[in-house]
């Protein structure tokens, strides 16, 4: 071939891979008034973070749809005409207000991977089982407390994400068992169930013979579960810790040799907690109550409301705050204190917080601004308060 010609071919590749590229790119679109001028072009869809409160029926009109994404908008439910959506093969809906699943998905038979984490799910929905060609389903960070039996109709489900999530103000998923039939997902190769409450699995569980990744993490295992030991194609394991002893583990390398196993050693995720402290000033105040809070790697975030009672003054305290913990500690505390009986007085204010703090406990001075009848209260305290897991 001549110089020229190569020169010349080369030139026709160059064009036709972009125009390929040009042909991608204009098949993705990030709002709905532009993808409507030529829907039948359309291939992504990604209308994220917008603030949507509803998605207008007009999304059906994009045929040939492959991928939508409608995570971080405040959807709860989806319009009747996505059941024209035949081509949909992704559909993203993470982070929304959905409780309950429109029907119309039921028809997305070519649906291959769907997220509906951090929604309001208490259950998975009954529509998502009628999905025959999903493969991955993610679910994390909802409210579902039991897995529904009929989880097993996803025959071709190779990955499914169901853990509990970090929420602070309320709980996510919370589940205690899995179904006995759940060894009846035989595709499936990715099993993710941190942040739950379970303690055992089912014998079906040995029966997931595809299974090469599993998260345990912050459940309540006592031991490696024995089903577990039996998955030969497991790869990665990894599990909470809690003084499982050097024999136990010696036992599951030699069961599971080709299997990395992480011990996770330090609880993490969210949890209610027992809240009790001592605070010392001019008098001596003892507070019990209760908190909220979640653990990640070194860092404590809490809320909790307390009410203590002041011994010199016989008064009666009330403290709702929030804190962090991350070696130093930061908090701030809304205060009332009260004393009932002949000399009754009241005040209200607040209190900013510093001091050292790590994970279930924090030593810290407390400077309250506070008005009122009631003078009698600490201005300058050191406090120490420590939770204890429920």
């Amino acid at each position: 071939m001549s110089k020229i010609g190569f020169c010349t071919l080369f030139f026709i590749f160059l064009l036709a891979g972009a125009g390929k590229a040009h042909a991608q790119k204009s098949a993705t679109f990030t709002s709905l008034e532009e993808a409507l001028r030529n829907p039948e072009k359309v291939q992504v869809l990604n209308l994220g973070g917008q603030d949507l409160t509803a998605l207008p029926a007009e999304v059906g009109k994009c045929r040939n749809l492959r991928k939508l994404i409608l995570q971080g908008n405040k959807l709860t439910t989806l319009p009747a005409e996505i059941a024209q959506l035949t081509q949909l093969q992704e559909l993203d809906l993470y982070d929304n207000k959905f409780k309950e699943m429109p029907l119309a998905v039921a028809s997305l038979r070519t649906l291959k991977r769907l997220d509906i984490g951090k929604n309001r799910f208490r259950e998975i929905p009954a529509t998502i089982l009628a999905l025959d060609s999903l493969e991955k389903l993610y679910a994390y960070s909802n409210r579902i407390k039991r897995l529904t039996p009929d989880i097993t109709r996803l025959k071709r489900l190779k990955e499914l994400r169901l853990g509990g999530g970090l929420r602070l103000f309320w709980n996510g998923n919370k589940i205690k068992s899995l179904p006995a039939n759940i060894g009846e997902l035989k595709a499936l190769e990715e099993l993710h169930l941190p942040d739950n409450q379970l303690r055992t699995l089912p014998a079906s569980f040995a029966n997931l013979k595809k299974l090469q990744y599993l998260e345990l993490l912050h459940n309540r295992f006592k031991r490696v579960p024995a089903e577990v030991l039996a998955l030969d194609s497991l790869r990665y394991l990894s599990i909470w810790n809690r003084h499982f002893g050097e024999k136990h583990k010696e036992e599951v390398g030699s069961r599971l040799p080709r299997t990395r196993v992480m011990y996770e050693p330090n609880f993490e995720g969210n949890f209610t907690a027992l809240y009790v402290g001592m605070m010392q000033g001019k008098y001596t105040t003892a507070h019990l109550g209760v908190a909220r809070a979640f653990k990640k790697d070194f860092i404590l975030v809490g809320m909790g409301l307390l009410g203590g009672y002041q011994f010199q003054t016989q008064a009666y305290t009330v403290r709702a705050g929030m804190w962090v913990n991350f070696l130093p500690t930061l908090g701030l505390s809304m205060v009332h204190y009260g004393r009932l009986g002949a000399e009754r007085g009241y005040a209200t204010g607040f209190a900013p917080e510093i001091g050292v703090g790590k994970g279930m406990w924090r030593i810290f001075y407390s400077y309250t601004w506070a008005w009122g009848g009631f003078k009698d209260f600490n201005r300058h305290a050191v406090q120490a308060q420590w939770l204890i897991r429920f």
